[in-house]
Formats: C-alpha cells, sequence, structure tokens
C-alpha cells in the first residue's frame, strides 16, 4: 500500500511538473528570450521540490527499497551467524575428544595380559600341586614259573616274559632257575609295578597264555617299596 501511495505521488508530481514547464515555455514564446529564461528559472525550484517529494516517504522520511535489510538488522543477522558457526566448532571439537583412536588397543591389551596372567597363576598352582602329590606307590614281585616238561628251555622263556610290555610294569635283569623235581626246575622272575595302573592278573595272564611252555604261574612275594 505504501508503494502504491509513492508511485501514485511522484506520477501526481511529474503531471504537475510538465503542465508548469509547459506554461513556462507559452509565456517564454509571448515575452522573447529573457522573458523565457525567467519562466525556466522560476519553474526550476518547482521541479527541484516536486522531485524531493518523490524521494521521500508518505511520512516525511527517505524511502527505503522494499527489500533491502537495515544496518541494524544485518549486524544483528550477522551476530547469530557467527554465534551459530561458534557452537558447531565447539560441538566438533567435543566430539573428536570423545573419539578415542587406540581405545580397542587398550582394551585388546589389558585383555591379553589379564589372560597371560591368568596362565601363569594356573602353571604355578599346577606346579604346586605336583609338589604336593604323593609318589605313585609301588611294589615289587617275583613269580615262579613252571614249566611244561624238562626240555623246556627257560633261559628263552625267561626272554619270552621279559618282553611283554605293560604301562607301568619293569622286568628285573635277574631271574633264577630253582630244581623242582624229577629233573624239572621253576623260573623264579621278579618285576616291579605301579599298584594305581597294574595289577597281578595282568602279568599272569599273559605268561599263562604261553601254553606251549608254562603249565603254570604263581605270586611267590609281593612288597611295598
Amino acid at each position: 500500500t505504501a508503494n502504491a501511495f509513492l508511485v501514485s505521488e511522484i506520477m501526481t508530481d511529474f503531471v504537475l511538473c510538465m503542465d508548469e514547464l509547459s506554461v513556462a515555455l507559452s509565456y517564454a514564446m509571448g515575452m522573447g528570450t529573457d522573458g523565457g529564461a525567467a519562466a525556466l528559472a522560476t519553474a526550476a525550484p518547482a521541479r527541484a521540490a516536486t522531485q524531493n517529494r518523490g524521494t521521500q516517504s508518505p511520512q516525511g522520511s527517505p524511502a527505503r527499497s522494499p527489500g533491502k535489510k537495515s544496518k541494524k538488522q544485518r549486524k544483528r543477522e550477522a551476530a547469530e551467524a557467527k554465534r551459530r558457526e561458534e557452537e558447531a566448532k565447539k560441538a566438533a571439537e567435543e566430539d573428536d575428544d570423545d573419539f578415542d583412536v587406540f581405545g580397542d588397543d587398550d582394551d585388546e591389551d589389558e585383555s591379553s595380559a589379564a589372560e597371560a596372567k591368568a596362565a601363569a597363576q594356573r602353571r604355578a598352582d599346577a606346579a604346586k600341586a605336583k609338589k604336593k602329590q604323593k609318589p605313585a606307590e609301588r611294589s615289587q614281585c617275583v613269580f615262579e614259573v613252571k614249566p611244561v616238561d624238562t626240555e623246556t628251555d627257560l633261559d628263552a622263556l625267561a626272554a619270552t616274559i621279559r618282553a611283554i610290555e605293560i604301562n607301568g610294569l619293569s622286568w628285573g635283569e635277574a631271574y633264577d632257575k630253582i630244581p623242582v623235581a624229577y629233573g624239572i626246575e621253576k623260573l623264579i622272575i621278579s618285576c616291579v609295578i605301579v599298584d594305581e595302573l597294574v595289577g597281578v592278573d595282568d602279568i599272569t595272564d599273559p605268561i599263562e597264555a604261553l601254553e606251549d611252555f608254562v603249565q603254570s604261574v604263581d605270586l611267590a612275594t609281593m612288597n611295598r617299596i
């Protein structure tokens, strides 16, 4: 509405100015050159006043383009933009501070150290338990082996018996031959066993399995070592 009013005023002043110029020119033509100059001089102030009125707003203040912002408003907007920029920069710096590039590596190092410590503790506990553990109980056994007849080679039979291998069984190096009757001798052979691993039957069964050479097997003595 203000702009329309302003345009209307300018057009009105322009029409009035043209009317004044027309009157002045007519007067000059009737009165000669000097009179025309005076008429033009008289019309000039009126034309200037008309132009001045066209550059003022209806309230008398200088006219301002509708899209142009005031200096105060521009300063306020600039300050607001600067404040937002500073807040965004501060938020970005806080995000950088929260981000830990080596955080995962630290966690992995701590986990590896904890696992190594636990493994060392387990080994130490196992060593202590081994020291406290009682040694395996062992026994010395002496067996009497009777051959099937007088023709049986007791030396070869002793070698065959000592070839029997069982976990926890150790045969003695020496053996003996003792006469029984009618020219028959029996074989005396010894061994050491781990009580938890080997039983007497574990030894006598494979010896009795030599049926072509062995008549019987008896446990003569058994002593705890």
